[in-house]
C-alpha cells in the first residue's frame, strides 16, 4: 500500500495504490469524528465492488464512485492492484453549488464522462508542495474543486448541462496542455486536432491559452525549444547528432528510439 494524503480548504485528498483490502465508510453518527461528506473514488486502473445497504456496483479502470452516507455506511472492495484517487467534501461546503443532494443515492460515474475526466486531470496536475504552502492557492485550488466536482454531479446525477465555473476551465487549460505535449512532435499538430480530440472548438483552445498568456503556435515553440534544450544536454543521447534533434524540434520527423532514445519516458 502506497498512500498520500493532502487537506485543503475543505476538501481532502488521498491517491496512490491499493491492493487486497476492504475500505469502510461507517455511517453518520457512528463515530464523534465521522463527518457529512460526499466521499468520491476514482479507479485509475484496476476494478473495486462498492456496497452500501443491498446495493452493489462495480468500477472498472477510469470509473469513480461518488456516495454520502445519507443511506449508511458503504465499503469499497479491492481484491487486487487499485490506483486510486481519493476526494472527500463536507456536503455543507457542495450546498452552493449543487443543493443538499439529500436524495444521493451511491452511483458510479463511468469513465467516458468528460467532467469526471477533468477532475481527474486537474487532481494529476497541480504542484501541492507549492500549493500548500501558499494559503492564497490553496483556496483557489480548493474552488477548482468545488466547480469541478459540481459539473460532474450535474451531468451524472441531475443529467444536466455541462458547468463552465472556473475549474472547469482551469482543468480544460491542463487538459489542452497536456494534450499538445503528448503530441508535441506530430506533424499535423494544430489547434484543430487538439480541439478534435478534447470535444472542444478550435476556437474555445485558443480563447483558454489566451487566458493564460498563450498563444497557440507560441507555446507549441517554446515547448518543441524546450524538448530540443533537453535533449541536447542529455548525457543519454550524446550520440545523437544535433540535426536529428532539430528535426524532432520542428516537428519534421519523429526521432527513432533505436537510433537515438534510450531512456524510456523521453518523447518520441
Amino acid at each position: 500500500m502506497n498512500v498520500i494524503k493532502l487537506e485543503l480548504p475543505g476538501l481532502g485528498i488521498m491517491a496512490g495504490t491499493l491492493s487486497g483490502l476492504c475500505q469502510a465508510a461507517p455511517p453518520l453518527g457512528c463515530f464523534p469524528n465521522c463527518e457529512d461528506e460526499l466521499l468520491i473514488g476514482v479507479n485509475l486502473s484496476g476494478p473495486s465492488t462498492a456496497q452500501q445497504r443491498r446495493q452493489e456496483l462495480q468500477l472498472r479502470d477510469g470509473d469513480a464512485i461518488f456516495a454520502t452516507r445519507a443511506f449508511g455506511g458503504f465499503t469499497i472492495i479491492r481484491p487486487t492492484p487499485v490506483r486510486f484517487l481519493g476526494i472527500r467534501v463536507r456536503r455543507e461546503t457542495m450546498a452552493p453549488f449543487v443543493g443538499k443532494l439529500d436524495d444521493f443515492r451511491m452511483r458510479v460515474v463511468p469513465h467516458d464522462n468528460d467532467a469526471l475526466n477533468l477532475l481527474v486531470t486537474y487532481a494529476g496536475s497541480i504542484d501541492y508542495d507549492r500549493t500548500l504552502r501558499v494559503p492564497r492557492l490553496r483556496q483557489l485550488v480548493a474552488a477548482h474543486f468545488y466547480d469541478l466536482i459540481a459539473a460532474t454531479l450535474d451531468v451524472t446525477h441531475r443529467g444536466g448541462t455541462f458547468r463552465e465555473g472556473q475549474g472547469v476551465r482551469a482543468a480544460r487549460l491542463q487538459a489542452i496542455i497536456a494534450d499538445i505535449t503528448a503530441h508535441l512532435f506530430d506533424q499535423d499538430l494544430s489547434a484543430v486536432a487538439v480541439s478534435r480530440r478534447q470535444r472542444v472548438t478550435p476556437r474555445y483552445v485558443h480563447k483558454l491559452l489566451e487566458g493564460a498568456g498563450l498563444t497557440f503556435s507560441a507555446f507549441v515553440n517554446h515547448r518543441r525549444l524546450s524538448q530540443a534544450r533537453d535533449m541536447l544536454t542529455d548525457r543519454r543521447l550524446a550520440h545523437c547528432s544535433i540535426s536529428s534533434v532539430g528535426f524532432a524540434e520542428s516537428g519534421i520527423t519523429r526521432l527513432r528510439r533505436a537510433d537515438c532514445l534510450i531512456a524510456e519516458g523521453v518523447a518520441a
